[in-house]
């Protein structure tokens, strides 16, 4: 593992992650000497954070407070991030009330965030709702929202149902919708456009903000899976969900390969969407051809 390391920029090859459990059993014999030499040797983000992800969480269990030290003199940020957040998940998961004491005696507020996040996400993993209790009652904010989202990022991962019925139990605003974010981004990973069980929870959000945000979220992914993947929501029985920036992206997708055809599409939608699309078609034709915008207008009318 240390010779991996030390060769990792050199190979250059993007997104490949080191072996995690290899690197957990080195890191056991001296995840200090481990750590420093993973600061030293693997600039890479990606694969530097996965690894350290490792080395935090073998020696969170060993020595969480060393850990923690180590990690506050870190200048690296995404380095010193990713040990202080693993390592508090896993001294939270071993030993959560002296995490939570280690914590509070901690002064500075945006430590305290941080390191809140992994305490919340450790105690998620045996027991959720104490997580969020403890995320309510200590952290406000962003801090707050983003230690809750990670909690429901940790059930969903084992259990997206239980983690589904967590959120669309809590209070609507931003704790909410980022944790509607962490649903959808995993649940996303079984598929966009066949998932009937995720559209019909984000459908049964009686929250608005969040089931706009839920929908808005999965547009990358469904871009990422199909070409058409926008457009064919938008016209799918899900299209309903959709928000009128989403729709009148979709339309400019469609403009964008054939003005008038695009045109007939949108005249072909549900009515809820329809005019939406047909002006997004028509305000973008007329950027390109004013004249052939106004002639197919003027032959509708007729």
């Amino acid at each position: 593992p240390a010779a991996g390391i030390a060769a990792y920029d050199q190979l250059g090859i993007i997104g490949y992650i080191p072996d995690t459990k290899r690197i957990g059993s080195w890191a056991k014999k001296d995840p200090q000497a481990a750590a420093e030499l993973l600061v030293d040797k693997m600039k890479s983000q990606h694969g530097g954070r996965e690894t350290m992800k490792e080395i935090a969480k073998v020696w969170g269990e060993s020595d969480p407070e060393a850990a923690l030290s180590f990690g506050l003199q870190l200048k690296d940020h995404n380095y010193r991030y990713t040990l202080l957040v693993n390592s508090m998940k896993a001294w939270a998961q071993k030993d959560p009330e002296a995490a939570a004491i280690y914590l509070e005696g901690q002064a500075d507020v945006r430590l305290q965030a941080t390191l809140g996040r992994g305490l919340v996400s450790g105690l998620a993993k045996t027991d959720p709702e104490a997580a969020l209790a403890w995320a309510n009652e200590n952290l406000e904010s962003s801090a707050r929202a983003n230690a809750v989202s990670e909690a429901v990022a940790t059930v969903a991962k084992k259990d997206i149902q239980s983690a589904a019925e967590m959120v669309s139990s809590m209070e609507p605003g931003g704790t909410m919708n980022y944790a509607v974010a962490q649903i959808t981004n995993e649940w996303s990973e079984k598929g966009v456009t066949d998932n009937d069980a995720m559209w019909h929870w984000i459908e049964s959000l009686s929250d608005t903000e969040a089931r706009e945000r839920a929908v808005e979220g999965l547009e990358w992914r469904l871009q990422l899976d199909t070409h058409n993947g926008l457009v064919d929501l938008v016209a799918g029985k899900y299209g309903h969900l959709a928000t009128k920036p989403m729709v009148q992206r979709a339309a400019h997708q469609q403009a964008r390969q054939d003005p008038q055809s695009a045109a007939r599409w949108a005249e072909a939608l549900p009515e809820d969407r329809s005019d939406i699309a047909l002006k997004a078609v028509m305000d973008y034709w007329r950027g390109v051809s004013a004249e052939d915008a106004t002639a197919w207008e003027t032959a509708q009318r007729r």
